[in-house]
């Protein structure tokens, strides 16, 4: 018996230890042969120490400089009543169409972040945050006391919004820095700011992922380029910025790829998505006048052509290409009138961009702006056609 147990032991003890040996070993070493080969010395002019603390360095000067210029957002929204006033519309408690005290809905509150972008109190922040608010006020991490916000602009459609603090010392406000997201790389090291969790201040660090990931944006969800990062963004980071090395901000913080976490909630998975900044660059100016900033449209009604049935692609007629949008309809003084497009057109690109479906098209005209003009090729009657359109901010009757 006691030699089994030795005997136990030894070979518990061989497996407890691959165990914890497993994540310091080398991976050539677990993947390959038991004999570990001889470490490869580093380069004699890389001094990994000096390289460490010079990028702590870095981040603690970024953090420093900005921590006082990012928000913590916070919000209340009321229930919303029916369209007579109840918060009862069924009248099933009492008749009149009115809660019981003890059952009335309690307000919601919200949390998220923000960033000065202007010495008038100016904050960007994402749209979803601020949506439906009935109260907003935000602080800054170096002073507990809340000030009131209020709503400036917004942009559902690029799920930004602008606000405006109220009463806040001007002498306190510090706009942070906007970069060039069209420079960004891939593996370019970034600082993610904000209030996740509703903790007042909280920076994180990673790298650039991927810089044009395609996920839905916005109230319709239309695709639009994002940047992806592994700098950890959690619920609460929602419109805080993400800054690069420079110390400037390159995209503002807008969603997470997270699976269930343990008790059910959201986890960090390690992939958060970043609105580039080049698109608040792009419609800042309109968000400051004030009201909705609308996404440039063509003032066309289209179908996929992939979604077209064989049959009735027949009716269309025979000189169709494979794929491209079908224009059903120009809407008179539109963009798309004013560039000569007709019904029964077939857009197949923008540019040197191709164009199969609508959301191609929506995702292409959201990188544009009022004002831009730009080449669409079209075809009509089998024949490819080049078109000058120009953006304005054309308003589609209802």
């Amino acid at each position: 018996m006691k030699r089994s147990a030795i005997v136990f032991a030894l070979v518990t003890g061989v497996v407890l230890g691959a165990t914890v040996l497993r994540d310091v070993l080398p991976i050539s070493f677990a993947q390959t042969s038991s004999t570990m080969a001889p470490a490869t010395p580093a380069p004699s002019s890389f001094n990994e120490k000096k390289a460490l603390l010079e990028n702590e360095s870095n981040t603690i000067t970024i953090t420093e400089d900005n921590q006082n210029s990012v928000l913590f957002v916070s919000t209340i929204t009321k229930p919303q009543a029916s369209t007579d006033g109840s918060t009862d519309p069924l009248g099933i408690f009492g008749g009149n169409g009115t809660l019981p005290n003890d059952l009335q809905a309690e307000p919601q509150q919200g949390s998220g972040s923000g960033f000065f972008v202007s010495d008038k109190g100016d904050i960007l922040t994402n749209y979803h945050v601020v949506e439906g608010a009935d109260s907003i006020t935000i602080k800054v991490h170096s002073d507990k006391k809340e000030y009131k916000a209020k709503v400036i602009g917004t942009a559902p459609d690029y799920d930004l919004a602008l606000i405006r603090v109220e009463g806040f010392p001007a002498n306190q406000i510090k706009a942070m820095k906007l970069g060039d997201s069209d420079l960004l790389k891939t593996g370019r090291k970034v600082l993610a700011m904000g209030s996740p969790f509703g903790l007042d201040f909280t920076v994180t660090e990673g790298i650039v992922s991927a810089t044009n990931r395609e996920i839905p944006t916005g109230m319709r969800g239309v695709p639009q380029n994002a940047i992806q990062t592994d700098a950890a963004i959690n619920p609460g980071n929602s419109g805080g910025p993400l800054l690069n090395s420079n110390g400037e901000v390159i995209g503002i913080n807008t969603q997470i790829f997270a699976p269930s976490g343990r008790f059910g909630g959201a986890q960090n998975a390690g992939v958060g998505f970043a609105i580039p900044i080049n698109v608040a660059k792009n419609i800042l100016a309109q968000l400051q006048k004030g009201g909705e900033v609308r996404s440039p449209t063509l003032g066309i009604q289209t179908a996929d052509l992939a979604n077209i049935a064989p049959k009735a692609r027949k009716q269309l007629g025979n000189n169709l290409p494979e794929e491209g949008i079908y224009v059903r309809a120009v809407a008179p003084k539109s963009p798309a009138e004013k560039a000569g497009l007709k019904v029964g057109d077939v857009v197949i690109g923008i540019g040197n961009t191709k164009i199969t479906a609508v959301d191609d098209l929506r995702k292409t005209l959201f990188a544009n702006k009022f004002g831009d003009t730009f080449q669409l090729k079209i075809t009509r009657e089998g024949k490819e056609q080049t078109l000058s359109v120009t953006l304005e901010d054309y308003q589609p009757q209802k």
